[in-house]
Formats: C-alpha cells, structure tokens, sequence
C-alpha cells in the first residue's frame, strides 16, 4: 500500500514540474531583457513585447514592421529593430488584420505591447493587439520578458 502512495506522489510532483516549466516558469534559455545602448546616428529602437498571461499562452502570431518580419509575438517574450527614424508600420494577423503607424524618433525607445483584442471570442478565436506603450510603463513590463 505505501509503494501505491510513493507512485502517486511521485507522479503529482513529476506534473506539478511539468506545469511549471510549460507555464513560463524557468525553463527556457532565452536571454532576459536587456535595453540597446548604442543607437546608431538616424537610428531608433522600436520594441515590441508580450508580458506573460495565462490567458492566450499558447497563441501566437507573427508581427511585421514594414514589410519584414519582425518576429513572433510570443507569450513572455520581446522582439527588436534598430529602425530609421519616422513612420513604421506595424502588421499583425489572426483572424483579421491589425495595423499601427509608429512615429520612430531618432535617439529614442519605442514601446509597442502586443496581445489579445479585449470582446467576445468568437468560433474564428481572438484577434490581435498591438498598442504603443508610454516608455516608462513599458520598462517595467518589458524586464520580465525574454528575447525570443
């Protein structure tokens, strides 16, 4: 009977380790944020990160700046461009399209948080979200998020 209560002790830690890791909780060996220091003459930094939630984990989708490929907005994670300063256009598709101007000034960080649009979600799923943050409420949610 003690050998039964073991196993079952033993597979209750084995998931609860399992959860953990899935769940963001250590075991990914992404670099964790660190800012641009130089930023070359003409030149700005436009960030666009996903702060960990629970809901919309495993849902990701892939965010173009100007025609490019920028990255894909992962739970957890932070993408980045050295950009020319001005207007860059942001893309992210889910069920439909959503696209941001981002005024990029020369010297500068830009903050772009990415997520889930707030509303009913429908057979089709969520659409994307992409809103530009205020640098310094960006900074604080940014440290928790890694390169990806």
């Amino acid at each position: 009977m003690k050998q039964v209560y073991r196993l079952q002790i033993l597979l209750i830690v084995v998931m609860v380790c399992t959860v953990f890791c899935i769940a963001g909780g250590g075991c990914t060996s992404s670099p964790p944020f660190k800012p641009v220091e130089d930023i070359p003459e003409g030149k700005g930094v436009l960030y666009v990160y996903r702060p960990w939630e629970f809901a919309g984990s495993a849902l990701s989708y892939v965010v173009v700046a100007d025609g490019t490929i920028l990255g894909e907005a992962r739970n957890g994670g932070y993408m980045y461009r050295l950009v020319d300063a001005g207007e860059v256009e942001l893309m992210a598709r889910m069920r439909t399209t959503t696209i941001l101007a981002v005024d990029v000034k020369k010297g500068q960080e830009t903050y772009v948080k990415a997520g889930f649009k707030a509303g009913p979600r429908t057979i089709g799923g969520p659409d994307a979200a992409l809103i530009i943050m205020p640098p310094n409420q960006a900074r604080e949610q940014i440290k928790s998020c890694k390169l990806k």
